[in-house]
């Protein structure tokens, strides 16, 4: 089973995406990506970061984003705002871990990338 991690829960993209692999098709019953799962999940915003968890399935929720490592082989960055993804991207690029950015990593062209 390939295990990924979400990081940012503020964002709805990070309830469609754990919804999207976790759960099976209502209509044939078949899972989009059968031999994946979203095992973990890392949010700044804990209430929000449990209800992702609980509507996504998603057995394991990291204090810190890089309590995942170990637990997770690639990450999902989806913070509502670019200029959180390359913080907390970075770390896992570092190690190897795939990643996956859902949009910018910064929002002023004074930003380093």
């Amino acid at each position: 089973m390939f295990r990924i991690g979400i990081i940012g829960s503020d964002n709805s993209h990070a309830l469609a995406f754990a919804k999207l692999v976790n759960f099976p098709d209502e209509k044939t019953g078949s899972y989009f990506f059968p031999d994946c799962r979203v095992t973990g999940i890392f949010g700044q915003e804990s209430t929000r970061t449990e209800e992702v968890a609980s509507k996504g399935n998603i057995d394991f929720i990291a204090v810190k984003p890089e309590e995942l490592m170990g637990k997770v082989d690639a990450v999902m960055v989806v913070f509502r705002h670019g200029d959180l993804h390359l913080k907390y991207a970075l770390p896992f690029v570092e190690k190897g871990i795939p990643i996956w950015i859902d949009k910018v990593c910064s929002t002023t062209l004074k930003e380093p990338i």
